[in-house]
C-alpha cells in the first residue's frame, strides 16, 4: 500500500471550497495529478454550514444573491428544482455531487490544513500534522473569508455589545428584542443579509453605511411577494447579461440605455439613483464603477420604514453614536459587517506578504508563478465561482504547458498597467481588494487561456449553436465554446437556462440608447438630489450637519 503520510503530484491544492474544487478539477482535466488539502472535515469552505460562531461560514438562512445560472460550473449544471437562488444546504449538496462526479473525493485529504509550504529547488513541499505533499506546483484557494476584520476608528470605542456578522449563525427574537437598538455597520451583502434576518424580531434597527453603496436586486421588483422578500424561483435580473446585450449596453460603459430598467427593475422607480435612492448612502460613483450589493431587496425596509439608514459615523461615547448627518443614537447593540481578511500564514513570506493586485491577473506571483491563487478576485457584479472559474481555466492550461506566461519583466508592467487602469475605472475610490469588473476581466482572461468564444466562427460553423447562445445569460459553460469537443455540451448547459424574453432584450436596450432614456433620467437625478441637498439645509446628503440636542427617540423604527 502507497504511504499517504508522503505524497508526490503534479498540483498541491490548498483548500477544498467552491475555488479549490473548480480548480482540481480544471487541473486534472489538462493531465495533471492533483492533492487537496482541507483543514475541515468535509469539502465546501464557507458553505459547510457550522453553528460554531468561531468558525468561518455562511449564515443558516444564506441563499445565493448570484442566480444559479452565472454560478453553477462550467460542465456541470444545477438542478432547476433548487430554483434561481440557492440555499446554502443545495450549494453544499451540488458541490458534494460535483467532487463526486469528477472524481475528486479520493484526491481531498480532510482535517489536513497547511502548516508550512516551502519551495526546495523546483518543488514544492507542503507540510501537514501527519503527512506532506511534494509536488511541482502549487494553488492557494483557501479562500477570502479566512480572519474577521477587527473594529477600527470610532467603532472601536463602542462600550456596549460588539458583534462581527461572521459570529451570527442565526438571528432570533430572544437575542434581539423590543428592547434592543441595533447599529449594523457595513454596506455589503453579509450586512443586507443580517438587516433582513433582524427585520423579523422586534428590535429597532439603524443601517449605516459609511461609503455610500450600489444596489441591484436579485429579482424585478414586480416579482416581489413583499417589501424586504422575494423568491427562490423569481427571474433574476442578472440573467440580462447575454453576448448581445453587452454589445447593445456595454457593461464597462454603465450600461448605457439599460441602467433605466436596471433602476426600475431594482426599486420599481426610475427615479431611484444608484439602485436605492437613499441621499445618506449616495456613492456618487456611476453604475458598474464600484461593488454592488445584489441584496438590494432589503432596502425596501428602509423605504416601508422598519429600518434607518445613516452614513458615516462621527464619533462614539460608550453607546452613543453620532453619525456624519448630526444625528445621535444611544445602541445595545452594534454588528460589525467590516468584512475579512485572507492571510496566508503556510506561505514563505515574500508570497504571504503580496497584496492580491500585486499579483499577474491577481493569480501569479511574478517573483515565482509556480503559485496560482485561485478564488481572490472578486466581481462588482456577478458570481466569485464564475471568477473563480476562468481563472482555472488560465491557471490549468499554465501549468500543463499548453500557455505561457509573459516574462518576470512583463508580468510586473501588466501588474503595474492593471492596477493604473483599475483606479481610472473606479474613480480612485476605495475598493475591495482584488475588485474586477467582471465582463473586461472575464474575457481578458479567456483570451490568455484561448477559451474566448469567437461567436462570428461559431455562426459561421453552427448557426443553431449561435442563436442559442449569442442571447443567453453570460456563464461560464460559454468558455466551452471555443472547444468543438465541448460545445455541444456547453451549447446545451446554456439552452436550458433559455427564456424567450432574452431575445427582446437587446432590441429595447438599443432604442431606449437611441432615445436618450438614461441621459434624461440622470437630469432627473441631478435634480432631485438638489432638491434633497436644499430640503436638508443646503448640505450635501453625505456632508455633516449640526448635530441635534437629543438622541433620537427609543421607540423610533
Amino acid at each position: 500500500m502507497a504511504d499517504r503520510t508522503h505524497e508526490r503530484a503534479d498540483v498541491c491544492i490548498i483548500g477544498a471550497g467552491w475555488s479549490g474544487l473548480l480548480a482540481a478539477r480544471h487541473m486534472v482535466e489538462n493531465g495533471l495529478s492533483v492533492v487537496l488539502l482541507e483543514g475541515r472535515e468535509g469539502l465546501g469552505g464557507v458553505w459547510r454550514y457550522s453553528p460554531d460562531p468561531e468558525l468561518v461560514t455562511v449564515m443558516e438562512s444564506t441563499i445565493t444573491s448570484s442566480s444559479a445560472a452565472v454560478t453553477e460550473a462550467s460542465d456541470f449544471p444545477m438542478d432547476p428544482a433548487v430554483g434561481n437562488f440557492v440555499h446554502h444546504r443545495d450549494i453544499l449538496d451540488y458541490l458534494e455531487r460535483y467532487a463526486a462526479h469528477f472524481d475528486l473525493k479520493r484526491r481531498i485529504r480532510f482535517k489536513c490544513a497547511a502548516l508550512e509550504a516551502t519551495r526546495v529547488g523546483d518543488r514544492w513541499q507542503v507540510r501537514c500534522s501527519d503527512r506532506r505533499v511534494d509536488a511541482r506546483f502549487l494553488v492557494v484557494s483557501a479562500g477570502l473569508h479566512q480572519r474577521r476584520k477587527a473594529l477600527r476608528g470610532p467603532l472601536a470605542e463602542f462600550t456596549g455589545t460588539s458583534i462581527h456578522a461572521g459570529q451570527l449563525k442565526s438571528i432570533d427574537r430572544e437575542r434581539f428584542g423590543a428592547g434592543d437598538r441595533v447599529l449594523v455597520y457595513g454596506g455589503g451583502e453579509s450586512a443586507s443579509d443580517v438587516v433582513e434576518q433582524l427585520a423579523k424580531t422586534e428590535a429597532a434597527i439603524t443601517w449605516a453605511i459609511p461609503q455610500g453603496q450600489h444596489f441591484f436586486r436579485k429579482a424585478a421588483w414586480p416579482d416581489r411577494p413583499g417589501p424586504g422578500r422575494y423568491h427562490q424561483h423569481d427571474s433574476p435580473l442578472d440573467e440580462a447579461s447575454s453576448r448581445c446585450i453587452q454589445l447593445v449596453s456595454p457593461f464597462h460603459r454603465a450600461k448605457p440605455g439599460m441602467r433605466w430598467l436596471c433602476l426600475y427593475g431594482s426599486t420599481g422607480s426610475l427615479l431611484d439613483y444608484e439602485g436605492h435612492g437613499i441621499p445618506q448612502w449616495r456613492k456618487g460613483v456611476p453604475f458598474m464603477r464600484a461593488f454592488i450589493n445584489k441584496n438590494g431587496h432589503v432596502v425596501e425596509l428602509v423605504k416601508a420604514g422598519r429600518v434607518r439608514a445613516e452614513g458615516a459615523l462621527a464619533r462614539v461615547d460608550g453607546r452613543a453614536v453620532t453619525f456624519a448627518s448630526g444625528e445621535r443614537e444611544v445602541f445595545t447593540h452594534v454588528i460589525a459587517c467590516t468584512g475579512y481578511r485572507a492571510e496566508f500564514p503556510f506561505l514563505p513570506e515574500a508570497l504571504r506578504e503580496r497584496e492580491i493586485e500585486g499579483r499577474f491577473k491577481m493569480i501569479f506571483d511574478p517573483d515565482d508563478p509556480s503559485v496560482a491563487f485561485i478564488g481572490y478576485a472578486r466581481p462588482t457584479v456577478g458570481s466569485l465561482p464564475l471568477v473563480s472559474e476562468i481563472q482555472c481555466f488560465y491557471a490549468a492550461r499554465v501549468f500543463a504547458g499548453r500557455v505561457s506566461l509573459p516574462t518576470p519583466e512583463a508580468m510586473r508592467a501588466a501588474i503595474t498597467r492593471d492596477r493604473k487602469a483599475r483606479d481610472v475605472f473606479f474613480h480612485g475610490r476605495q475598493r475591495p481588494p482584488g475588485l474586477v469588473h467582471i465582463v473586461d476581466y472575464g474575457r481578458e482572461m479567456a483570451a490568455l487561456a484561448g477559451v474566448r468564444p469567437h461567436y462570428g466562427r461559431l455562426f459561421l460553423e453552427s448557426p443553431t449553436a449561435w442563436l442559442k447562445t449569442f442571447f443567453a445569460p453570460g456563464q461560464s459553460a460559454q468558455f466551452r465554446l471555443a472547444d468543438r469537443a465541448t460545445r455541444d455540451a456547453a451549447v446545451a448547459q446554456i439552452w436550458r437556462r433559455h427564456r424567450p424574453r432574452y431575445f427582446a432584450y437587446p432590441f429595447i436596450y438599443l432604442l431606449a440608447r437611441l432615445l436618450q432614456v438614461d441621459n434624461i433620467l440622470d437630469g432627473a437625478h441631478a435634480i432631485r438630489r438638489r432638491l434633497q441637498e436644499r430640503r436638508g439645509g443646503g448640505a450635501s446628503p453625505s456632508a455633516p450637519t449640526p448635530a441635534r440636542s437629543q438622541s433620537r427617540p427609543a421607540s423610533a423604527a
